[in-house]
């Protein structure tokens, strides 16, 4: 069940990332892992939000750090993740919810597409909860 809601608390914090069309989501059979697609529209030059993570116990302090690992670098731009302080998103009925009204340590996802970058480009990146579970992201790019 930790791996679960480890997974579930990253994919409620990924689901409020601004992306352009709404996520897809896969999980492994025993819960510990799970895949998430999403397609984002940049402009050239243009710096977007991806995605936030991070871990909290019920009383909102912190529980740990999530790893973040790029797996697949963009051709087009640039991927950067850096820790700073982060809203959660959990849902009303998590015993954390009354969380999502500060800020917790976390880690902030971006991508900037180049100036000059035109087309589609594309880049994964894995984050391993703090307990254990694994959440890879396959993110598609529109630059217009």
């Amino acid at each position: 069940m930790i791996r679960v809601c480890g997974v579930i608390f990253l994919l409620a914090s990924l689901l409020l990332g601004g992306c352009n069309s709404g996520p897809r989501v896969s999980v492994s059979a025993d819960g510990s892992e799970a895949t998430m697609s999403k397609t984002i529209t940049v402009l050239p030059g243009q710096t977007v939000k991806i995605s936030t993570f991070g871990a909290v116990n019920p009383d909102c302090t912190p529980a740990g750090e999530g790893v973040y690992r790029l797996t697949q670098r963009p051709a087009q731009g640039r991927v950067d993740a850096r820790r700073e302080m982060v809203f959660p998103t959990f849902r009303d009925s998590n015993v954390r919810a009354r969380c999502n009204l500060q800020r917790t340590p976390g880690t902030l996802v971006t991508y900037r597409a180049n100036a000059n970058a035109a087309g589609q480009d594309a880049f994964s990146y894995d984050v391993y909860s703090t307990s254990g579970a694994l959440l890879h992201h396959d993110v598609s790019v529109n630059i217009r």
